[in-house]
């Protein structure tokens, strides 16, 4: 029963080791990298975005989330302080 039981933390602990080396974040809904009005913002700053049909500005706002979703976004002062060795 003892081995049993440090088999058991010794995988919880692996499995912890896991998502912190690699950042995974749990309980995240899906959809949430682009804000409300997103549809605004690209068609007020994207010129590309503009040109597109129907169909590619879909396509388009599907590739942007999944790049946003995907990519660690930082805060300009951390980049800042990260540049700059502070």
């Amino acid at each position: 029963m003892v081995v049993v039981i440090q088999i058991f933390f010794a995988l919880a602990l692996i499995l912890l080791i896991i998502l912190f080396v690699f950042r995974i974040r749990i309980g995240l809904p899906a959809g949430t990298a682009l804000p409300e009005n997103f549809r605004e913002l690209f068609d007020d700053y994207v010129n590309f975005y503009r040109q597109l049909d129907e169909k590619g500005k879909e396509s388009f706002e599907k590739r942007a989330e999944h790049f946003l979703s995907a990519v660690k976004k930082q805060g300009l002062v951390q980049l800042l302080r990260i540049s700059t060795g502070y």
